[in-house]
Parts: structure tokens; sequence; C-alpha cells
């Protein structure tokens, strides 16, 4: 279509021409020489009556004594003046139509982003209410906030801004809480799951999803269990320790190192062949961060050797997993009451 933006999928594309317009503008500007035009107050009462006395972008009604006038910034005989207000005038008489019409585009989405409150509107308007509150601070008399009852105007649910989670494969319902997990580990500190704790878990899940991330080594789990010491990874008891498999060997886990952990005789006993999650579900706990992390990168990684991870959710019958689908978490608790191991002093 004539006119129209073109059509970008890359986040470093669209920067780049965004630069692009910029530098174009720029350009266009050092060429053409500094012009004035002074107007007859007839010539003006024309340019007014234009518009019946409104603002040829946004609207809105201008006052006959004080308005302003558009040109384009290849300002030219042919040109036609129009009647506008300040703001709409400063876009209008410096950017180029197409900075305009990406700005629109942008504003838009982000009007819309911050109008339903998604995470990375809820982010916006931060960020935004932050320069408008430093932009103010500068101000000789600066205004009063403003207010509104926000109860008055309950946020609607939007099921396309803020979809809920729904998986078509294994794979979406792993990497979905594997990318849970690394949102706990960041937020441990904060105490609280925050706007950009939410949107790094959204990043890391779309990441696995199209392939351009993956799942870290196991080494630094390893490293970790050295680093711990020799104690129970499910309770830190210290006495009567035997080696213990995370994923069952009758369940399909192996004798190799990233499966092996110590385990106290009680938590080896009561555990037996039971699924990590399911075992930590009968005891109504949640497992340490860290023995997590393993049971999850050892059960993403057998899914990719065994070509599971696109198999269909929910599982069809017949397909035999090592371990229970139905105890995966998909939800945390609060980064309150997390801890990332067991640690001997």
């Amino acid at each position: 279509m004539e006119n129209e933006l073109p059509f970008v999928n890359n986040p470093q594309i669209l920067s780049a021409e965004l630069r692009r317009l910029n530098h174009e503008r720029h350009k266009l500007k050092r060429s053409i020489p500094s012009q004035k035009f002074s107007l007859k107050a007839s010539e003006k009462k024309i340019i007014f009556d234009k518009t019946n006395g409104l603002c040829h972008i946004c609207g809105k009604a201008l006052s006959p004594e004080k308005y302003s006038i558009t040109y384009s910034l290849l300002f030219n005989e042919q040109d036609q003046p129009l009647p506008a207000c300040k703001n709409c005038k400063t876009f209008h008489d410096n950017y180029l139509s197409d900075e305009i019409k990406w700005i629109i585009k942008l504003g838009l989405w982000a009007k819309t982003q911050i109008e339903y409150e998604t995470e990375i509107g809820q982010l916006l308007a931060e960020e935004f209410t932050d320069y408008e509150q430093f932009r103010e601070n500068g101000r000789q008399n600066p205004r009063k906030p403003y207010f509104i009852e926000i109860e008055t105007y309950p946020v609607k649910e939007n099921f396309i801004l803020n979809p809920k989670v729904q998986f078509n494969s294994l794979g979406e319902m792993l990497y979905w809480s594997y990318s849970n997990l690394s949102m706990a580990y960041n937020a441990l500190d904060s105490k609280i799951y925050g706007r950009m704790h939410k949107l790094l878990r959204k990043k890391l899940y779309e990441g696995l999803i199209n392939g351009s991330m993956n799942i870290r080594s196991m080494f630094i789990d390893e490293k970790h269990k050295l680093m711990a010491g020799k104690c129970c990874m499910y309770c830190g008891e210290l006495k009567n320790l035997q080696i213990d498999h995370i994923i069952p060997r009758n369940k399909g886990g192996k004798d190799f190192g990233e499966n092996l952990v110590w385990a106290c005789k009680k938590c080896n006993a009561s555990k037996c062949d039971l699924d990590l999650m399911e075992w930590y579900n009968k005891r109504g706990e949640f497992p340490p961060l860290q023995i997590l992390r393993n049971y999850l990168k050892l059960i993403i990684q057998y899914c990719i050797d065994n070509n599971l991870m696109q198999t269909k959710y929910p599982i069809p019958q017949g397909i035999i997993l090592p371990f229970n689908v139905e105890f995966l978490p998909l939800d945390f608790p609060n980064p309150e009451e997390l801890f990332v191991s067991f640690y001997v002093e």
C-alpha cells in the first residue's frame, strides 16, 4: 500500500530505521535555509476558518487570537498552511512524515498496553510518570498531580493482551516451568515478583520456544553441589547420608553425576521411586530452587534426547515419561517463601 510504513519484525531493525529517519531529518534541515514568514491578520483569519477554528491534527478548539500555523518541513509556495495547537505544531514542523507515522503507531500501541496494565504497559507507565515528574520539577510553578478515582475505571480483562498460558506441547510446558524458576531466582532479593521479573520470564520463555535461547548447562549445578558440602539436598541433614537418584533408575534415571545427590536415609526411603515434585507435594512443601533446577534440566534434556518436546499436550495415552506431568511446577510460591538450597556452615 502506498505510503504505508514498512513491516518490521526485528527490534534492532526498528531502532535502526528510527535512527535513519532522524538522520535524514537533520540532513534535510541543514540543506534548507531558515525562513521566517509574517502573515497579515486577514490572511491568518482565512487560515483559521479553513478548519472552523480547530487544530487540523488533534481537533482541539483554538483561540482566534492565539494559535499556531503548520508548514511542511519542505516549505514551498504550494504548501497550504493550516491552523494547529502548539503541541501538534511541534511534532508537525519538526519531524518527517514517516517519523510522525511511527510516533502515532508506537504511541497507540503503548497507550493500549498502559490502558490494560500489561506487564510492559506497567513498566512503560512507571518510566513515563517518572519522566513527567522530572519535567514538572523543572517548572517555575509546578502543578498538582492529576487525580482520578481508579476504582471507577477498573482494568478490563483482555485475553489478547494478557493471554492465559496455554500449552500446545510438552516442551512449551517444560519451558514455562523453567522460565518461572528463573524468575524466582531473580526475585529472591526483592521478596516480590515485580514487573521486571515477569518481563525477564517472558523474554526467556519466548527465547526458549523460538530457539534463540537455551537452558544453562549442568556445570553450574554440579559446582553448586560441591560447594554445598556433604549434606542431604532435600532437608539439609548431615548424618546417615546415601546417594540418591533425582530421577529414579526404574524410571530411566541414569547413574551419572548430574542425576546423583546426597540424601539422608529418611528422605531416601521416603522418596523411593516417586517423582521429585510428586514427593514434595505429598510432603506439603516446595523444593529448594537448586534441586528443582537440577530436576527441570534433567527432564528437559531427557525429552530433547528422546524427541518428546513436540509431544502434544495434554499428553496422549501410552506415552511413558520419567516424571509426573501432573506435578510439574507452573506457579511458584512468593519469593519470601523460597530458598536456594541447604548449605553446610
